[in-house]
């Protein structure tokens, strides 16, 4: 899957990665897996729901976000680590939205 096809998904309020056959973990990367190493992955859509494992504001921002904002590790409800910005109170969350500026993509988490 192309970084435009990713994007595509996303914009569909879709986050599309990989489920591998061998060991069945989940990854956002195309081509072996990075637990066994099996070459056998396939596409698959990722769960909206998780939980913050990790979260911190970030006050410097890099060009095109505004301070203050958090930063999140969120563990989605298949086990998948993920990073997004958070906004919002408490520790589960879904994902919302994707946000583009000069920087890439950011995934939004309420």
């Amino acid at each position: 899957m192309s970084y435009k096809e990713f994007t595509e998904g996303i914009g569909e309020g879709k986050i599309i990665g990989y489920r591998c056959e061998h060991c069945r973990r989940f990854s956002l990367k195309e081509g072996r897996c990075p637990f066994c190493g099996s070459p056998i992955m396939v596409e698959t859509e990722m769960p909206r729901k998780g939980r913050i494992v990790a979260r911190t504001e970030i006050s410097v921002a890099p060009g095109g976000f505004s301070p203050p904002y958090t930063v999140a590790l969120i563990e989605l409800s298949n086990g998948l680590r993920i990073m997004g910005v958070f906004e919002g109170e408490g520790e589960k969350v879904e994902f919302s939205e994707a946000r583009e500026n000069s920087a890439g993509i950011a995934l939004v988490f309420r």
